[in-house]
């Protein structure tokens, strides 16, 4: 299925995006010419060993912000075709009724930007100490850059579920709010908790992967839930659980503030 995605003019004014032009045309220009002479170097028997050695570290340096460079551009142009994902799962918790995004519908809206823009999208499913798994999505592109998001989880024991369907809920958990991570996805409404005046709150299984996050970077809980207005782990609204547990991942890699 093809579809045609209109976009407006810019305003930007025409000598600007000239210039922005003849910068990206002349980057990869000068990498490569580096790239040749270093290529040269490696073939000539009387460069220095030790010289040579640094050569190709260089090397391996352009070599990755090049590839980088080629991800970030082809993230900026799928952003433009990303859609927001309605929210078709229905859950009666018995206090009230929510809707959420399956994985099946992301999957489905995201598999053609994918292919269109050189990306490829992986999971991987690590047991945790202490129970649970670490699910963690990485987002490739053809360039050879990469990037990953990891979210921990309890296995979803439940009601009427044997182990094995307990795993695949906890997996279908993990990948949706990866690849939210990763696409920066909107779910339709992802304001509306699908029933008026029920507010859905983290449940059993987000508030213990929060607060497990939060003892392993070894951080105060009132910090994270003073900074979104919360005062108890119960109350964090659902709706913030992927940003909350980026914020965490962030401050678990960096030691940056959580925001």
């Amino acid at each position: 299925m093809s579809e045609t995605i209109e976009r407006k003019a810019t305003t930007t004014p025409v000598k600007q995006d000239q210039a922005v032009a003849t910068r990206q045309e002349q980057e990869p220009a000068v990498s490569n010419g580096i790239l040749n002479v270093i290529a040269r170097a490696a073939a000539d028997p009387s460069v220095d060993v030790d010289k040579m050695h640094e050569l190709l570290k260089l090397q391996d340096s352009i070599m990755k912000r090049q590839a980088e460079a080629e991800f970030n551009q082809a993230m900026a142009d799928a952003t433009g075709e990303i859609q927001r994902v309605a929210k078709m799962g229905k859950v009666d918790t018995g206090k009230g009724k929510y809707s959420f995004a399956r994985w099946e519908d992301m999957d489905r809206m995201l598999r053609p930007v994918m292919q269109k823009f050189g990306f490829s999208l992986s999971f991987d499913a690590q047991e945790r100490q202490g129970g649970g798994l670490m699910i963690t999505g990485t987002i490739r592109h053809r360039s050879g850059h990469s990037q990953t998001a990891s979210m921990p989880l309890p296995v979803d024991n439940g009601p009427g579920r044997n182990a094995l369907q307990a795993m695949g809920s906890t997996l279908s958990y993990g990948k949706r709010y990866c690849a939210e991570m990763l696409f920066n996805i909107v779910r339709e409404n992802a304001d509306d908790d699908g029933a008026q005046g029920f507010v859905r709150t983290v449940d059993a299984a987000q508030a213990k992967a929060i607060q497990d996050m939060v003892a392993e970077i070894g951080m105060p809980l009132a910090d994270v839930l003073k900074h979104f207005g919360a005062n108890s782990i119960q109350e964090l609204p659902a709706n913030q659980f992927a940003r909350i547990v980026n914020s965490l991942n962030k401050r678990r890699q960096t030691g940056a503030p959580t925001k």
